[in-house]
């Protein structure tokens, strides 16, 4: 605890360890859809800061908090149907904000499901590379590209006035 230097008092949270029952409820609470800031807003859990500071520390903590925000994106997913049918004439603007700002949060959460892919994945199969030398001759085509009066191919627009190309 930090001391105030005007009144000489504690300020702050008591400094609390990460006990394994917290944990588990913090997993328990982020897997329903909770955010982190309401879950630490509760005075039995420690500061958010430490819940950063745990999460940099332990990798097992750090994947099993993912996987938990990935499970509770999928329940927030869920709430979306009964938000959207409770839009009606009067407050559906007010709906699509809400609507719009979780769809938001959780293509941050949990992307690969829920967020904008815009990213195309190519994958192409040379079996073949072919030289200078290798270079395949196309066959002569059977009769003219272009069937003009003239014959001749860089005419494409002519007018033909008394057997005459103009």
């Amino acid at each position: 605890m930090i001391k105030s230097r005007v009144m000489g008092t504690a300020v702050g949270r008591p400094r609390t360890e990460w006990t394994p029952h917290l944990k588990q409820e913090l997993i328990e609470r982020l897997t329903s859809g909770e955010t982190v800031h309401s879950i630490f807003s509760d005075p039995a859990f420690p500061a958010r800061s430490t819940f950063y500071l745990e999460m940099a520390r332990d990798a097992n903590f750090r994947s099993e908090i993912a996987c938990a925000r990935k499970i509770g994106a999928a329940k927030e997913f869920d709430d979306f149907l009964a938000l959207a049918d409770q839009a009606t004439a009067e407050n559906y603007n007010a709906i699509k904000v809400k609507l719009w700002a979780r769809t938001w949060a959780l293509g941050r959460l949990d992307p690969s499901n829920f967020g904008d892919n815009r990213n195309v994945n190519v994958n192409v199969n040379v079996s073949r590379i072919i030289c200078q030398d290798d270079t395949p001759q196309l066959p002569a085509p059977a009769q003219p590209l272009f069937d003009t009066p003239s014959g001749d191919p860089s005419i494409i627009d002519a007018e033909v006035i008394d057997n005459e190309t103009v």
